[in-house]
């Protein structure tokens, strides 16, 4: 019987990544450069380049818009809305769609029930407000009439009855032709004293658990929207203000999103007060958009006019062409990926064999800068 010997032999594949000032770029394959570097400890390391091409509108894009609920937003909330109405269709991905939350936390994501922050005022029914750590949607309106009415308390706060799911095309209507948005964007805006958006977002993760917040592939557009800086009155409620603590808390964030729906990538934008307002020991949504390279607007200069702010945010939204990159040989497993030298969690970068080629998909890629990424992996033949 004759027996075919494969030895296991490791190659490093370097690839240099450029990325443009729109955050997600996309990538043309061009003639690879293949050099052959000196081997050391008896292991290969081939290097192959790869070029920036022209940045594309992703095929799926989700938009988390994280509305600040307090008696200070209402005038915004139908401002923001009458300012999407007027974006035309075009300036969304084709496969887009939209879901709405507001900035109220909970003392802790986990418990049952759960228990609102211990600083927004316990007011009738506020833990059934639309929007507390999930999306809005027409059966948390219903929830909150129900309950308002039992209550003996008025309901005038949603006129619109909303859409049967929290996430909704940019457009859509219900069967009263009520636009799905505007229904989300309702809210009693009282005067909860404790807007801490970041907090919210995390905690909207932590109860979603195994089950996905978005959409496989999505690229993850969160779109913060506050007059006032994160935090509540007693006790700040995520962390360190520093650029270390920002760094932390994007990367807690997007390793969550990324870990809990595989989403292509994440990208924060917001409408927000000016900077000059923010006190210095907190994390505000500023230092956490610049530390991840995404940009916000003044608040006062998007009530002038929210159809071109929201259009700025939405519109330039671009990916990568491909976040597969060809490997050298048959690979049987990724040993690790680097990014400028940083080794990547591994539910950040999968194995992809088709058709007896081997690639690595590598999700989460954004930067405004260059970035050079290494492969080490295992194959079962030499080349």
């Amino acid at each position: 019987m004759r027996v075919r010997m494969y030895s296991q032999v490791f190659f490093l594949a370097t690839v240099a990544v450029a990325c443009s000032d729109t955050n997600f770029v996309g990538y043309s394959r061009p003639k690879q450069k293949q050099n052959l570097a000196t081997p050391e400890r008896g292991d290969a390391e081939r290097i192959v380049g790869f070029k920036s091409g022209e940045p594309r509108k992703p095929e799926v894009a989700d938009f988390l818009f994280i509305l600040d609920n307090s008696f200070s937003m209402k005038d915004d909330a139908s401002a923001i809305a009458n300012g999407l109405a007027r974006i035309p269709a075009s300036s969304f991905p084709a496969s887009s769609r939209l879901g709405v939350m507001t900035t109220m936390v909970a003392d802790s994501a986990t418990a049952n029930p759960i228990v609102i922050h211990n600083d927004i005022g316990h007011y009738s029914c506020i833990n059934k407000e639309p929007g507390f750590l999930d999306l809005v949607n027409a059966s948390a309106i219903q929830g909150w009439r129900t309950c308002r009415s039992n209550a003996k308390q008025s309901d005038a706060a949603y006129s619109l009855s909303g859409c049967a799911s929290g996430w909704f095309d940019p457009f859509e209507r219900n069967a009263k032709n009520e636009r799905c948005f505007d229904a989300a964007l309702q809210n009693p805006f009282s005067a909860v004293k404790c807007e801490a958006g970041l907090l919210a977002l995390k905690q909207f993760l932590q109860r979603k658990g195994a089950n996905p917040a978005f959409r496989e592939g999505a690229l993850v557009s969160v779109v913060f929207i506050s007059d006032e800086q994160v935090g509540c009155e007693s006790a700040e409620t995520l962390g360190d203000p520093s650029d270390a603590g920002a760094d932390a808390t994007i990367k807690e964030i997007k390793d969550a999103i990324i870990t809990n729906s595989k989403a292509s990538g994440v990208r924060f934008t917001g409408i927000l007060p000016s900077p000059k307002y923010v006190r210095e020991n907190v994390l505000s949504y500023q230092k956490v958009i610049e530390r991840a390279g995404g940009k916000f607007f003044r608040i006062t200069e998007a009530r002038a006019d929210y159809k071109s702010i929201i259009e700025k945010i939405v519109s330039p939204l671009t990916i990568d062409a491909s976040k597969e990159f060809p490997l050298d040989g048959v690979a049987t497993a990724i040993l690790h990926v680097k990014v400028d030298g940083k080794v990547i969690p591994e539910n950040h970068y999968e194995l992809v064999r088709t058709d007896g080629r081997s690639a690595v998909k590598i999700r989460g890629l954004e930067s405004d800068r260059e970035v050079d990424i290494t492969v080490a992996y295992k194959t079962g033949k030499r080349l």
